[in-house]
């Protein structure tokens, strides 16, 4: 189960990143084509019918969700974006029933025998828009569901919505959270400044360094704790704003131009 800032990209990053063949649940519209149907398909795509794509459809889904639960019940990787649409922001939207339903359907036609676990799935750009933007892929902990059992069985909706709360933790676990939009820009800036002390080869662009997350989510963990948090990211937007009319871009700020403002190890 996965965020979605980035609807290109998103899948791809994830199952490159896996060394098993990952199923994958995507809008159904893409799917209308015969000829991007066949291809999506063998790309182990499976169509979701959305209600913006018509209400006579929905019906549709009690064959994806039987599809879903024959993967499940078989061990393999279905990879879903939780959220249902995608919207590049540092921040958890509120989680569909999709998921819930899928897992609880499969827990169903398997008698409740299997243990299937959620892993959640941070995905982290710094610039989503820009080339060469950085990105981290944080994989959490597995997920078990199986108390719900007698939730699902008296009360469906309730049962749906302890699996989204605990689901929706898991997942801002595994993400950099900004919790208001109007900090957005402020605060990106203070991260791009942060950021330059990071300095990797120029050839190499794969990574596993599992304190670099660590060290942004306590970063803005606490930047967010602070009271006087607006007027910090208040003047970091405008220092932002002033080094881009100077003609310098996102994430290249150095040390040498953060000692002009004095700035050394942002805290």
């Amino acid at each position: 189960s996965c965020n979605h800032p980035n609807s290109f990209l998103d899948a791809m990053v994830v199952a490159l990143l896996l060394k098993r063949d990952v199923h994958f649940l995507a809008r159904s519209d893409v799917f209308r084509k015969p000829l991007a149907n066949y291809l999506l398909r063998k790309l182990n795509m499976i169509p979701i019918y959305r209600l913006q794509e018509g209400a006579e459809n929905l019906d549709r889904n009690n064959e994806t969700f039987r599809i879903c639960s024959e993967i499940l019940g078989r061990g393999e990787l279905l990879l879903i974006f939780t959220e249902g649409n995608c919207v590049v922001e540092k921040r958890l939207r509120t989680l569909k029933k999709g998921t819930a339903r899928i897992w609880f359907g499969a827990m169903e036609a398997n008698h409740w025998k299997l243990e299937i676990p959620i892993i959640p799935v941070g995905i982290n750009y710094s610039h989503p828009f820009d080339f060469r933007s950085e990105l981290m892929v944080c994989f959490g902990k597995g997920l078990y569901f199986s108390d719900l059992k007698e939730h699902w069985r008296s009360d469906n909706p309730l049962a749906i919505k302890l699996f989204n709360e605990r689901l929706a933790h898991g997942l801002e676990n595994e993400m950099l959270i900004i919790p208001d939009q109007k900090f957005d820009h402020g605060t990106e800036v203070i991260l791009d400044f942060k950021r330059s002390l990071h300095r990797y080869p120029m050839f190499q662009s794969y990574f596993y360094e599992s304190n670099r997350f660590d060290q942004e989510d306590k970063f803005l963990n606490d930047l967010f704790k602070d009271e006087n948090h607006p007027a910090i990211i208040e003047e970091a937007n405008r220092t932002g704003m002033a080094m881009r009319k100077a003609g310098f871009r996102p994430g290249t700020f150095s040390k040498e131009i953060l000692s002009l403002i004095h700035i050394s190890e942002p805290t």
